[in-house]
């Protein structure tokens, strides 16, 4: 005997649609604020500020900074990027970096928003200087003198004024600055920036820059030295500028 049992049944619900992911969000890419393109920093951990950018829908944002020492960002020991930044609900977005950047060096920076899956395209590149910092090496010195200090060291009467962002003003004849060379100047080039000279001024040869053979030596018992002199009243002739090479 063969006994079997069939059944069936039926449901009359249709199936569930599968859900519609949420479309990704569009957003504006945020415009460079400070610091101004081109800006001469006096300091080498900068504060980046963007202006937010605009999305077409709520959600957190956050922004990422890139800082290079070439336009193309392309990577380099001295390129920096930021962790996720918050947005700012002011408006503003600020970042600062956190590591010490190369000082005397121009930088190039630009950033973006994201949001989810979506990112901003990046801003439009800007540009700052990061402080102006001398160096005394083999072959090249340099001393800007612009923020109250200075690689070489003053002598003489000491008298001098820092006056910021312009270098040292020298209050006597007497007072000087010098840099001990770590390495003989065989050829090259010498060049000093100087203000305020007038017509008529003291009397005898102040130096405006001179190289001699040995550390405190004077010219005159130096068998080898170049300088360059300011002559004003009585200076043959008067108020000029000589040089002279021994």
């Amino acid at each position: 005997m063969l006994a079997c049992v069939v059944s069936a049944c039926s449901d009359s619900k249709s199936p569930t649609a599968p859900a519609t992911p949420p479309a990704a969000a569009t957003l504006t890419k945020p415009v460079a604020d400070s610091p101004g393109d081109g800006a001469q920093l006096d300091n080498i951990r900068p504060t980046l500020t963007v202006v937010n950018g605009t999305p077409n829908q709520s959600g957190t944002r956050t922004y990422e900074f890139q800082i290079s020492d070439n336009s193309a960002f392309t990577a380099s020991a001295n390129a920096v990027s930021s962790p996720e930044v918050s947005e700012d609900s002011s408006g503003r977005t600020k970042f600062t970096v956190g590591q010490d950047l190369q000082p005397t060096t121009t930088y190039y920076w630009h950033a973006r928003v994201v949001q989810g899956t979506s990112k901003s395209d990046w801003s439009d590149t800007r540009s700052f200087k990061t402080k102006l910092v001398g160096f005394n090496r083999p072959g090249a010195l340099y001393d800007p003198l612009v923020n109250s200090e200075t690689v070489g060291s003053i002598g003489g009467s000491g008298n001098i004024t820092w006056v910021p962002g312009e270098g040292i003003r020298m209050n006597d004849e007497l007072v000087y600055v010098v840099y001990e060379l770590p390495q003989v100047l065989s050829s090259g080039e010498i060049s000093v920036e100087v203000t305020g000279l007038h017509p008529n001024g003291p009397l005898g040869k102040p130096r405006i820059f001179s190289i001699l053979d040995q550390l405190g030596a004077i010219a005159s018992s130096s068998r080898y030295s170049m300088n360059a002199q300011y002559r004003g009243a009585g200076g043959n002739p008067n108020n000029c500028i000589a040089w002279k090479a021994i």
